[in-house]
């Protein structure tokens, strides 16, 4: 975990700070710049997953709802 911080520290996207009740942690928070890059990712997955689903046939995303209705339900047990 501490070399993805780094790494995502070096690229600007997110701040260190000690933790002011426990000098054992640290506290990591995204920076204006790393809420901007993950928006823009999420956004990005979105449109391609849109584009792969417009794909497909009624049949193949009537099989998509139903499991997705079984993923839920196994989730929930």
């Amino acid at each position: 975990m501490n070399q993805t911080i780094n790494i995502l520290q070096t690229e600007g996207l997110v701040t260190r700070a000690p933790d002011p009740s426990d000098g054992r942690k640290v506290l990591v928070a995204a920076t204006d710049q790393g809420i901007t890059r993950a928006a823009e990712l999420r956004t990005a997955k979105h449109v391609w997953l849109n584009s792969r689903l417009d794909q497909l046939s009624p049949a193949e995303r009537r099989v998509l709802v139903e499991a997705a209705r079984i993923l839920n339900e196994i989730a929930g047990s």
